[in-house]
């Protein structure tokens, strides 16, 4: 679950952070800072079954996209390296997603890019 920056106090602490939760008590099994400010976040699942992408926008500020996976009771977080690109599709066998241009504005050239599924 992927939990919004609070705003006037509510919420949290103004940082957005992801959780793991256990589906049959809802406990929290883990937890990561996202390092982000956003205005919501989408999760995908992989097809791996066991990572998971979050896709965190902020408006005008840009998108974030970070790959989640529980190890033991450690969420390990690894961000993308750009700050401009909301996925838009998963291929079915994992190997490959897809991203957009966050402001949608810029040359044809870069508003859809298809980047390689990475383990690491």
């Amino acid at each position: 679950m992927a939990v919004p920056a609070g705003r006037d106090g509510h919420w949290n602490d103004s940082k957005d952070t992801w959780h793991v939760l256990d589906a049959a008590t809802g406990a929290v099994l883990a937890s990561a800072d996202l390092g982000t400010v956003g205005h919501g976040g989408h999760q995908h699942v992989h097809p791996n079954g066991t990572d998971v992408l979050v896709d965190v926008g902020e408006g005008q500020d840009g998108s974030f996209l970070f790959r989640g996976r529980l190890s033991d009771t450690a969420l390990d977080v690894v961000p993308y390296p750009w700050e401009d690109r909301v996925l838009v599709a998963l291929a079915a066998d994992g190997h490959h997603f897809m991203t957009v241009h966050h402001d949608r504005v810029t040359s044809r050239s870069t508003l859809t890019r298809m980047a390689k599924w990475s383990s690491r």
